[in-house]
C-alpha cells in the first residue's frame, strides 16, 4: 500500500465529518471505518509540547530526540519506518475491490502537519463549518446545558480554529476544502460530484446510505437520516433566546474576531447582527446575568461552580423568605381584621352602655316622679283629714 491509497478528513469535531464520510464511503474504491486515531499517539512523540504522562513526559522527549539524532537521517528515518509500519496496518483493511482508506479523525488537528510530513502523498480534506454552528453541536450533543462540561473541548474550540486558517493559508496546495454549508445544500449526486472532483475520483452510480455500517464514534443522529438536511446550517440559532447560550457564542465570536473569522470563509458582521437582532436585552445587562464562555474554561471553574451553588442557596433562602414575608402579611391583614371587629365591638358595648345610662335615668326620672306622686296625694290626704277634723271640731 502507498501513502497515497490515504485519505486524511480533518476538521473540528461536530462539522459535519461523519456525514462527509458516509458520501466518501458510497463509492465503491473507498474503505473507512469508525474514527481510528491511530496516528495520534506516534506522532505526538514529534511534538515539543501538550503531551502528558505518568512516566513524566519530559524526560521521555528528551530521551526520543537524543534517539533520533542518532538515526542516519535523523527524523526522516523515524517517519520512513513509522510510514511504513502505519501503511501496513492500514493495508490490512483493504481487500481487491477497495482502494483506499479513509480515516475520518476530527482531532488529527492536533498533529496534521505532523500527518503530512509522515504521509506527503495522501489525500487531505478539510471540513470547514461555521465555528459559531460547531459551538451549538457541540453543546447540544455533548454538554446540553451542563456548561462547565465545555472545558473538555477547549482544544476543539480554539487550537483547531487556528490550525484551520493555518492549513488555507499555508497548505490550499496539500488540502481540499469542503464547506459544511455548501455540502448540505446539495441533493445527494451534487454532494458527490461536490467532493469527488477534488479528489480526482469519479462520482458515478453513488447510493447514499446512512443505516449502513454504524461506527463507535460520530454523530449517531445519522443513522436515523434518509437524506441530507438542508436547513442545519441555522440550527444554532434556535437557542439564542436562552441567556447563558447566547453569551457563550457571543464571547466565541468575539474572540475569533473580524479577521480570523472572514479567513475561515465566513460573513463576522452578518453572524454578529445575527446574535445582536436575537436579544431585546442590552448586552450589558446579559453580561451581569450570565457567565463568560471564559469561566468555563480555566482553573476558576471550581470557584465558579461553587459560587453558582452558593446563589442558588442564596435563592433558594429567599423564596423562603419571601414565602416568610407573605405569610406575615397575611397574619397582619388577620390581626388587623380582628382589631376591626375589636373596634366594632367596643362600638357597639358604647352604644349598648349609652343605652343602659339612658335606662337608668328614665327609671331614676320615673321613680322620682312616682315618690312626688305618692307624696302629693298623702298631703292632700292629710289635708282633707284636717278639715274634716277642723269641721267636726266646730259643730260640737
Amino acid at each position: 500500500m502507498k501513502d497515497k491509497q490515504l485519505i486524511f478528513l480533518i476538521s473540528q469535531p461536530r462539522s459535519g465529518s461523519t456525514l462527509t464520510q458516509k458520501i466518501l464511503a458510497s463509492h465503491k474504491d473507498i474503505y473507512t471505518r469508525s474514527e481510528p486515531w491511530l496516528m495520534l499517539h506516534p506522532l505526538y512523540s514529534l511534538k515539543n509540547e501538550g503531551l502528558y504522562t505518568e512516566y513524566d513526559a519530559f524526560l521521555e522527549k528528551t530521551a526520543f530526540n537524543s534517539f533520533i539524532e542518532g538515526l542516519p537521517d535523523k527524523k526522516e528515518t523515524y517517519l520512513q519506518y513509522l510510514r511504513e509500519m502505519y501503511l501496513g496496518l492500514y493495508s490490512e483493511y483493504l481487500t481487491d475491490e477497495k482502494q483506499y482508506f479513509l480515516d475520518k479523525t476530527p482531532r488529527y488537528y492536533h498533529v496534521v502537519n505532523e500527518l503530512m510530513e509522515a504521509f506527503p502523498n495522501a489525500v487531505y480534506i478539510l471540513l470547514i463549518r461555521n465555528p459559531l454552528a460547531v459551538l451549538g453541536s457541540i453543546i447540544d450533543t455533548w454538554t446540553k446545558e451542563n456548561w462547565f462540561n465545555l472545558s473538555g473541548y477547549k482544544h476543539d474550540l480554539f487550537k483547531a480554529i487556528d490550525v484551520n486558517i493555518d492549513l488555507i493559508k499555508n497548505k490550499q496546495s496539500k488540502v481540499s476544502i469542503i464547506y459544511y454549508e455548501e455540502l448540505i445544500k446539495k441533493n445527494n449526486n451534487d454532494a458527490f460530484n461536490y467532493i469527488f472532483p477534488k479528489l480526482s475520483l469519479a462520482a458515478n452510480s453513488l447510493e447514499l446510505d446512512f443505516t449502513k455500517d454504524k461506527f463507535l464514534y460520530g454523530d449517531e443522529k445519522i443513522y436515523n437520516k434518509s437524506t441530507i438536511e438542508k436547513n442545519n446550517d441555522k440550527r444554532w440559532q434556535k437557542e439564542l433566546h436562552n441567556p447563558q447560550y447566547w453569551r457563550v457564542m457571543y464571547d466565541y465570536l468575539l474572540w475569533i474576531g473580524k479577521e480570523r473569522f472572514e479567513k475561515l470563509g465566513y460573513d463576522y458582521d452578518e453572524n454578529l447582527q445575527i446574535l445582536e437582532a436575537s436579544i431585546n436585552l442590552p448586552i450589558e445587562h446579559i453580561k451581569d446575568k450570565t457567565f463568560s464562555l471564559f469561566s468555563f474554561l480555566d482553573d476558576t471553574r471550581d470557584l465558579l461552580i461553587e459560587k453558582h451553588q452558593i446563589n442558588l442557596k442564596l435563592e433558594q433562602l429567599q423564596t423562603v423568605l419571601n414565602n416568610k414575608n407573605i405569610e406575615l402579611e397575611q397574619l397582619q391583614t388577620v390581626l388587623n381584621n380582628k382589631n376591626i371587629e375589636l373596634e366594632q365591638l367596643q362600638t357597639i358595648s358604647n352604644q349598648k352602655q349609652l343605652n343602659l345610662t339612658d335606662l337608668l335615668n328614665s327609671i331614676e326620672n320615673l321613680a322620682k316622679k312616682s315618690i312626688k306622686t305618692s307624696l302629693l296625694a298623702k298631703y292632700k290626704a292629710y289635708r282633707n283629714l284636717i278639715k274634716l277634723y277642723t269641721k267636726l271640731s266646730n259643730n260640737e
